[in-house]
């Protein structure tokens, strides 16, 4: 019995590897079947589809694997000056960026994942994430 619960084991510690990779693969899907879906963390894949965005609308022509430009992002949300605007209000304000220098979008802002404040890294901000 032990021998067993042990092979089990061992056999299941050995699939994890091969299973992540499928993982990967359903959450690159096609953004209306996670919308429908319903992600377990909100994404802002859901924001997105509701407004229209295709995935070529952010990835271009580029493979989906690819991380989005800034200039995709700003193509819709306006110009950099206009985020650090539209946050001022917050301290730190994020979309300053005068303390480490320019950072990418996605450096904060994900799509197919929960979204995290990049500054928190080294701080510990108490921010609300898009």
């Amino acid at each position: 019995m032990r021998g067993s619960v042990v092979a089990g084991l061992i056999i299941c510690w050995l699939l994890i590897p091969l299973l992540a990779p499928a993982q990967q693969a359903r959450d690159l899907g096609e953004p209306k079947a996670q919308a429908q879906s319903g992600s377990p963390a909100k994404t802002l894949l859901q924001r997105h589809v509701t407004a229209g965005a295709k995935c070529a609308s952010c990835h271009g022509d580029a493979p989906k694997s690819m991380p989005v430009s800034d200039a995709a992002c700003l193509s819709c949300h306006g110009p950099l000056q206009s985020l650090e605007a539209k946050t001022a209000a917050d301290m730190p304000n994020p979309h300053a960026q005068a303390h480490i220098g320019p950072i990418p979008c996605t450096a904060c802002h994900h799509i197919h994942r929960p979204s995290e404040l990049y500054c928190n890294k080294c701080h510990s901000y108490d921010m609300a994430m898009p």
